[in-house]
């Protein structure tokens, strides 16, 4: 049987990720060409004692777990940006942005 594979994420990370779970696995036992998952599951199989269905839901999990990560950095980039433009702006908690006090501020 043929287990249907698709690597989502960038390779690299992915690669990463399992050699940090699996410290038998070397940079040659993940080398991935695409079209050839079935080879790449075959030997990681070989290499730490799973099936290939096993190893196949072990890199989905990878790959979500990676996308989780992506979506949650972006969205802390992005509200980290939102903050410094509200602050410029004058926006935001704890920012009196009333020109009278800036004005004050100024002249001492």
């Amino acid at each position: 049987m043929e287990t249907k594979l698709k690597i989502k994420e960038d390779w690299s990370g992915l690669k990463k990720e399992l050699k940090q779970k699996y410290a038998a696995l070397t940079d040659l036992d993940l080398t991935y060409k695409e079209g050839r998952e079935d080879e790449l599951l075959a030997t990681i199989s070989r290499k730490i004692g799973k099936t290939k269905d096993e190893v196949s839901n072990v890199i989905k999990e990878l790959q979500t777990k990676m996308a989780g990560k992506s979506i949650v950095e972006r969205e802390g980039i992005h509200s980290e940006k939102s903050r410094s433009a509200r602050n410029l702006t004058g926006e935001g908690e704890g920012i009196d942005a009333d020109p009278r006090h800036i004005e004050a501020s100024k002249k001492h």
